[in-house]
């Protein structure tokens, strides 16, 4: 690690900072809200669709930041070192996609900043307007996103498209892009139509060509493109750049850095928001002139990000994609040998968030959010001493949502390499815990 022992503090200080609640620790479990902890911490994790506890590559980089802070502030003052960090940082985001030519990378402390950002940007265009909002699902996506998504607009109508049917199956394409349009239409003026690519339970909609359509159908639409799970190819990345719509990414999801950083990545070829170069909020111009939160905190965060997304992308996209395959492979075919799991659509080759409902052995009802959410609580807990050694692993998985009317678990394949063993190894533990005889209370 390149900060010193004694600084390990002031690290874990900071990976909690300029956030919001969602950061703040349990005084008991030392975690925060998402499960996770402000340090390296020994877990088998496939929750990367909700949050990962910071890896011990990730830590080093946010010590490897506050020392270049440290540094740069010595020499030229906060607010300069600071704005250094951050176009460093927002450089790497744009090459590991490779769109550096296409756009610029704005940090923003989380994804549902991002929206906020976005959103402000896209709608000062004609601040006088009227800007409704179309939202694909508020289950699908993070739980601040529809009050972030309205802006500066709290009173305009936001609209929502049901992804899914109640039985938890996927609707059809062609229904979700009809649904979409009926609500661009029902405005009757200004619209902000969130696409979402990868969505809680890794569902696309509605489609890269069908807002397309949509959006010369009805000019005056504007697009946001909600990437935050950070699952898509960058090829698709770049043809929603080439499009004109800003593309929101988190580093703390796919890749596996810790909660709280979001990015937006806006198109070179347009001009959003107030005068190019003019700052705002103690945020510092990005070279496209919109202000990047530059906060420690979200720095260093972003720090860790970065180092994982470096670690990924050293390694061939082949052998990532065998990984997966093999670890799905090894899922299927575990839930399809126990009837009390029961694997929601769609199901691809290239597949990475897998949604699954439980079903009690003996009622074979399936299992309400709040019986999940104790599941997915203690498979986060080491509970050797009371259920035995194969609850012992600390297992971090995806949290509770509800797909359709189905409530469901999911587990999630991230960029951080892990092993069939390691799916093994949560399954078991997720198979005690599954049993109500042999499952402690919450």
């Amino acid at each position: 690690m390149s900060a010193h022992v004694s600084d390990t503090a002031a690290i874990e200080r900071l990976l909690g900072a300029d956030g919001d609640a969602r950061l703040a620790l349990d005084p008991v479990t030392g975690l925060d809200r998402y499960g996770c902890a402000p340090w390296p911490r020994a877990v088998i994790g496939f929750g990367s669709c909700t949050a990962s506890t910071i890896s011990a590559a990730g830590f080093a980089a946010a010590g490897s930041c506050l020392d270049a802070l440290r540094a740069g502030a010595a020499l030229r003052g906060w607010e300069p070192a600071r704005a250094a960090v951050a176009q460093r940082l927002s450089d790497e985001i744009l090459a590991h996609f490779g769109v550096a030519d296409l756009a610029h990378a704005v940090l923003a402390a989380s994804g549902s900043d991002a929206v906020r950002l976005a959103s402000g940007l896209l709608t000062a265009a004609a601040p006088e307007a009227r800007w409704d909002t179309v939202l694909m699902a508020a289950a699908e996506t993070g739980s601040l996103v529809p009050d972030a998504a309205r802006g500066a607009h709290p009173q305009a109508t936001l609209r929502h498209i049901a992804l899914r049917e109640p039985d938890g199956k996927p609707r059809r394409p062609a229904a979700i892009a009809a649904a979409t349009e009926a609500a661009v239409a029902a405005g009757g003026g200004r619209t902000v139509v969130h696409l979402i690519d990868g969505s809680k339970t890794g569902l696309t909609a509605p489609g890269l060509a069908a807002a397309a359509r949509l959006q010369a159908r009805h000019p005056g639409t504007e697009i946001i493109v909600d990437a935050c799970q950070a699952r898509l190819p960058a090829a698709r990345l770049r043809r929603y750049l080439e499009q004109g719509w800003p593309v929101l990414v988190t580093g703390s999801k796919f890749y596996g850095g810790p909660p709280f950083s979001g990015a937006v990545l806006l198109p070179r070829a347009r001009r959003l928001g107030g005068p190019r170069g003019e700052a705002s909020d103690g945020g510092e111009a990005s070279d496209g002139g919109e202000p990047s939160d530059t906060a420690p905190g979200v720095l260093c965060r972003w720090a860790a990000a970065v180092a994982e997304m470096r670690a990924y992308a050293a390694v061939p996209q082949a052998e990532h994609r065998a990984r997966r395959r093999r670890l799905a492979a090894a899922l299927r075919a575990a839930f399809a040998a126990d009837p009390r799991f029961e694997l929601l659509p769609p199901a691809s080759p290239d597949q990475t968030i897998f949604t699954f409902a439980v079903r009690d052995r003996a009622a074979g009802e399936r299992f309400d959010l709040a019986t999940l959410g104790r599941i997915h609580r203690q498979m986060n807990q080491d509970l050797g001493a009371s259920l035995g050694p194969v609850a012992r692993p600390v297992c971090q998985i995806g949290q509770p949502v509800l797909a359709g009317a189905v409530p469901a678990l999911r587990i999630a394949l991230g960029a951080r390499a892990a092993s069939v063993a390691d799916l093994e190894t949560c399954l078991a533990k997720l198979r005690l815990l599954a049993d109500p005889v042999a499952a402690l209370p919450a």
